[in-house]
This record gives C-alpha cells, sequence and structure tokens, in this order.
C-alpha cells in the first residue's frame, strides 16, 4: 500500500517537477502557452545555415521528428564540425544527445547553445526538459528506497510543489534546514 502510494505521488510529482529545473521563480501564470508567429516573416530571427551545414540540419530535423534520434544525433555531430558555432545545430545537437540517454552530458551542450544565443527559448527549455529528467531520477531513487528513503521523498517532493508555486508568481518558501 505504501509503495502504491509512494509510486502515485511520485508521478504527481513529475508533473510539477518543472519549475524545480527551469527556474521560473516569478513567472507570469499562463492559461495556454503563448501562439507561435503566424508566419515565417513574424518568427524571430535565425542565423543563417548556407551549403552542407544548412542540408545536414534540415536532415537532423527530419530524423529527429521521425523518433530516429540515434541518426539525427550523427546528423548534427557532423554538421557541427561543418559549422561549429551555430546556436541551431548545437541546440538540436544536444537535444538528439538527451533523447538518446546522453542527459548529463548533453548540459554542457546546452549550456553552448546558450552561449551562442543567450536568447534563446527553446534551448531554455530543452535545458529545463534535462534537469526535469536528471530531478525525476533522484525522485524515483528516492522512491525505491522503500521506508528508508520515504521522508526523503516526501520532503522533495514537497519541494517540487514549492517551486511549482513559485513558477505561477507565488513566493517560494524558504526551507529550515
Amino acid at each position: 500500500m505504501k509503495t502504491r502510494t509512494l509510486v502515485r505521488t511520485g508521478l504527481m510529482s513529475m508533473a510539477i517537477v518543472g519549475a524545480f529545473a527551469v527556474g521560473l521563480h516569478a513567472a507570469p501564470s499562463r492559461e495556454k502557452p503563448p501562439a507561435k508567429p503566424a508566419t515565417p516573416a513574424d518568427a524571430p530571427a535565425k542565423p543563417r545555415l548556407g551549403g552542407k551545414a544548412a542540408d545536414l540540419y534540415e536532415r537532423g530535423v527530419t530524423l529527429a521528428k521521425a523518433g530516429k534520434f540515434a541518426d539525427a544525433l550523427s546528423v548534427f555531430e557532423e554538421a557541427d564540425k561543418v559549422q561549429p558555432d551555430d546556436a541551431d545545430i548545437t541546440n538540436m545537437r544536444a537535444f538528439t544527445m538527451r533523447k538518446t540517454g546522453k542527459v548529463r552530458e548533453s548540459l554542457d551542450v546546452y549550456a553552448k547553445a546558450l552561449k551562442l544565443r543567450d536568447k534563446f527559448p527553446e534551448a531554455r527549455e530543452y535545458l529545463g526538459e534535462a534537469y526535469l529528467h536528471l530531478a525525476h531520477e533522484q525522485l524515483k531513487t528516492l522512491r525505491d528506497y522503500g521506508q528508508e528513503g520515504e521522508q526523503d521523498f516526501f520532503r522533495l517532493q514537497q519541494r517540487f510543489k514549492d517551486y511549482a508555486g513559485a513558477a505561477e508568481g507565488k513566493d517560494l518558501p524558504q526551507r529550515a534546514w
């Protein structure tokens, strides 16, 4: 019974964990995400890729959309060799790394993409998802400890809730210890 409660509670925490990793301490509450630009002309400017790098990028995106993340990663790695300081290529290389289970390794690659383009919402979202994945691993580990980890599991779960509240504009409660 306790294990089932832990599992159910853990799944609920995963839904809440987003704010924990992303750090949206004072973000405005939204009912739905903002609309994407209606036309390519309205879209934010991206660095222009040319020649082989552009072809590789498009092929990698096609593979990633088809769920062929390992193949896409190989293509983005090749594109990165052709044009190593492109934020879009770097971001997609990190994305496919994460999707192939190389979550920790992807963190440095996302950091590089953000260094190349500081205002890069997609890379920040994906970086947050990588941290969510890692936070979920810790939650699962605590759950797997059974009774030995139960108290810490529930404390961590409460912190997830606190951060989720902070993402909705609430103050983040200070933890005494």
